[in-house]
């Protein structure tokens, strides 16, 4: 018998077998794969914080006031017996030219002189005897010979008279105006320095003998505020320059006085100086290092959060003391050596 296909449904179960291969191979898979996780390998900003020593500088300006000096000159030709070695006081003779018969006559008188009013002195109360001695110890043939005592009783005067120290003291006063050119005084307090080898046994009118200088340093006077003057006071590095910027030496605070309210009047003594010929009125810059003792941490500007607070370790966050800061890091305390900190911005 023979078979009988149908085209119709042959077509049919091809068009049907299509459309379930199409739909079986062709719809998405809805199995979601599981996604990669993405693993930062950035590490987080942090600093390690250390000690720091904050050194602070600051500036002021003084003007130079050097010694005053004399120049001793001669006057007279002849030879000096005597000049003084020693520091001497404004006032006292600082050379004597040679004249023996003169000086000797001089000093007789004084010693006369002295005798009769160290008589007296020991007829007077306690009070009159203490100003007699003081006196009586200004005679010398080294030195010019003070006036009297004044004012003086009626009673003081007769006694003096008795003793015949008012006529020896009116010859010696005499004397001395004769002698006036043999004595050369000094007008400053200070100490005599040779001014040439000249040979002082025959000098002439006129030549320099000696320098005269004031037993003082170099000093720089400035016009200080007084948290300035405390900070000077407390300083342990300081130095001055001039205006070519030589260093010319450590100047070390040598008086102050308060003239107004907050100010001091301040003078710097510069104790080394260097070779350099300062000139009197000369404007001095004089700088200051202070150097904290304190503990401090430096870190950078952006580790400090609005609150005052640095990041540490597990997030947490810890107080912080600013004690100063400048364009790149604040200076703090609160901190512990070696301790690290996070950016909080990360």
């Amino acid at each position: 018998m023979r078979k009988n296909n149908n085209p119709v449904l042959l077509i049919i179960l091809m068009i049907v077998g299509g459309l379930l291969f199409y739909f079986n191979f062709s719809k998405p898979n809805d199995k979601k794969l599981p996604k990669k996780e993405i693993i930062s390998t950035q590490s987080p900003s942090y600093v390690t914080v250390a000690n720091e020593t904050i050194v602070e500088q600051f500036n002021f300006d003084g003007i130079v006031c050097l010694p005053e000096h004399e120049w001793v000159i001669s006057t007279q030709d002849g030879s000096i017996e005597y000049f003084n070695s020693d520091t001497f006081r404004k006032g006292d003779v600082i050379i004597r030219f040679n004249n023996e018969k003169l000086f000797q006559i001089l000093s007789n008188k004084k010693e006369a002189f002295k005798s009769s009013l160290t008589q007296y002195k020991l007829t007077l109360n306690d009070s009159l005897s203490v100003k007699w001695e003081n006196y009586i110890s200004t005679i010398s043939p080294k030195k010019i010979l003070v006036a009297l005592p004044s004012p003086l009783s009626d009673l003081e005067l007769s006694n003096l008279k008795k003793l015949n120290a008012i006529k020896l003291y009116n010859e010696l006063v005499d004397l001395e105006a004769e002698m006036e050119n043999y004595f050369i005084t000094t007008p400053i307090t200070g100490f005599l320095t040779p001014y040439t080898n000249s040979d002082l046994s025959n000098v002439k009118t006129g030549d320099t003998l000696f320098e005269i200088k004031q037993d003082v340093p170099i000093l720089i006077k400035a016009l200080l505020a007084d948290e300035l003057l405390e900070k000077v006071k407390s300083n342990k590095k300081i130095t001055s320059i001039n205006a070519n910027q030589h260093k010319i030496g450590t100047p070390k605070l040598f008086f102050q006085k308060k003239i107004k309210s907050r100010k001091y009047l301040t003078y710097l003594s510069l104790t080394d100086k260097e070779g350099f010929h300062l000139k009197n009125g000369e404007t001095i810059t004089t700088t200051c290092f202070n150097e904290s003792e304190q503990s401090f941490f430096k870190i950078p500007l952006s580790y400090i959060t609005a609150d005052i607070k640095v990041k540490t370790k597990g997030n947490a966050y810890k107080k912080a003391n600013i004690i100063k800061s400048d364009s790149l890091y604040h200076y703090v305390t609160g901190l512990k050596d070696g301790e690290i900190i996070f950016d909080p911005n990360e």
